[in-house]
C-alpha cells in the first residue's frame, strides 16, 4: 500500500484526480492506495468508479441494491458496510435484499429492487439472469438505464474480486 507522502509524482497526480472526480477531499481508501502502484490502471478503474458512483442517471436505490449484493457476493466488507447503511437509511432491510438475491426472500421488496438483487446475484455467479427480471428492469429503465445497472453491478463485482486478491487492510 502506497502512502500518499511516499508516492511518485504520477501516483500523487492520479490520487488527486481520484478525489477530484468524486468531489472528495479525503485520501482514497486502502484498496485505491494499493491500485496506485499502477497509476494508469488506477486512473481507468477510478474513472469507471466515479462514473458509477456519481455519473449514472438511474435510481440511486437500484444502484445501491446491486452494489450491496455484488459486494456481499464477493465478501468485500468495505463496500458492504457502505451500501447496507444506505439501504437501511432508505428503509430497506439489507438482510431481505440478500435473501431475495439468494432466492429466499419474503417477497416484501418492491419488484424492481427484487429484480435488481437477483440480477446482481446471477452476474456474481456467472449465471444467466431471469428473463422476467431483465424485462422488469428494461421496462423500468430503458436500454440505456439497464446498461448502466449492469455496469454498476459489474464494477462492484470487479472491486470485490481485486480486493479479494490484494487484501487491503480494514479501513
Amino acid at each position: 500500500m502506497i502512502d500518499p507522502a511516499d508516492a511518485t509524482d504520477a501516483q500523487r497526480a492520479v490520487l488527486a484526480e481520484w478525489s477530484a472526480d468524486r468531489a472528495l477531499t479525503r485520501t482514497p481508501a486502502n484498496l485505491w492506495r494499493m491500485l496506485v502502484a499502477s497509476p494508469e490502471t488506477m486512473r481507468a478503474v477510478g474513472k469507471l468508479g466515479a462514473h458509477v458512483r456519481v455519473g449514472l442517471t438511474i435510481d440511486t436505490l437500484l444502484k445501491t441494491v446491486v452494489a450491496a449484493v455484488a459486494s456481499k457476493q464477493r465478501a468485500y466488507s468495505y463496500e458492504i458496510t457502505i451500501h447496507e447503511a444506505r439501504l437501511s437509511a432508505a428503509g430497506i432491510d439489507p438482510a431481505e435484499v440478500h435473501a431475495t438475491a439468494a432466492g429466499e426472500g419474503a417477497g416484501v421488496l418492491p419488484a424492481e429492487l427484487a429484480a435488481a438483487a437477483r440480477l446482481a446475484a446471477a452476474m456474481a455467479a456467472g449465471d444467466r439472469p431471469r428473463a422476467a427480471d431483465v424485462a422488469t428492469l428494461r421496462d423500468l429503465l430503458g436500454d440505456a438505464g439497464f446498461v448502466q445497472l449492469l455496469v454498476s453491478a459489474a464494477y462492484f463485482l470487479m472491486l470485490g474480486d481485486v480486493a479479494g486478491v490484494l487484501q487491503p487492510p480494514a479501513e
